[in-house]
């Protein structure tokens, strides 16, 4: 996992959270974001650099709490 600042939509505040790797790469959110809608953009920052971005195919519930996405990014 890379830490990293991820933004769904290009007028919000990014958010901390988790950019996880593999067959289906996934962005992990430290706390609830609202609104993740598939078709969406997500895009992953490191600083100033984008470390990733895709569209969301889906939203995955935590297992710990259901309100905060893990989103699965193309």
């Amino acid at each position: 996992p890379i830490s990293v600042e991820a933004k769904i939509r290009y007028n919000m505040a990014p958010q901390r959270a988790k950019l996880l790797g593999g067959d289906e790469p996934r962005l992990e959110f430290k706390e609830p974001v609202r609104a993740v809608t598939p078709g969406q953009i997500a895009v992953a920052y490191r600083g100033q650099t984008v470390a990733a971005g895709g569209v969301i195919r889906r939203r995955v519930a935590s297992v710990l709490d259901e309100k905060v996405p893990a989103l699965a990014a193309v």
